[in-house]
């Protein structure tokens, strides 16, 4: 598996497909969450969205009382639903999807 290489070794495979035969199979991709580069994204204040819902549910504290979220996925609309549940006001959504589906 050598396509990702800028010189691969001679002589060994690019690709590998794996066909798996089970009842029950897992798949973890690795997916992670990673912060959106800007101008001030590490000020006090400004945090990943995993981080507000573990100082909400783990410590009952919010990071201001209206908050604005960004998001390229459906996680982010669960961190919208957490906040709300703690009682902040949500100024803005910004979605950076092209269809969103709720």
């Amino acid at each position: 598996v050598n396509d990702h290489l800028p010189s691969p070794p001679e002589h060994q495979v690019r690709q590998r497909l794996w066909r798996i035969v089970a009842k029950r199979s897992i798949v973890a991709a690795g997916a992670i969450e990673r912060p959106i580069v800007f101008a001030g994204n590490d000020t006090p204040g400004v945090m990943m969205a995993s981080a507000m819902r573990t100082y909400v549910a783990r410590y009952a504290a919010t990071p201001a009382k209206r908050i604005a979220l960004f998001t390229n996925n459906e996680d982010g609309w669960r961190t919208v639903e957490t906040a709300l549940g703690a009682g902040l006001q949500i100024a803005a959504v910004v979605d950076a999807r092209p269809d969103v589906s709720a």
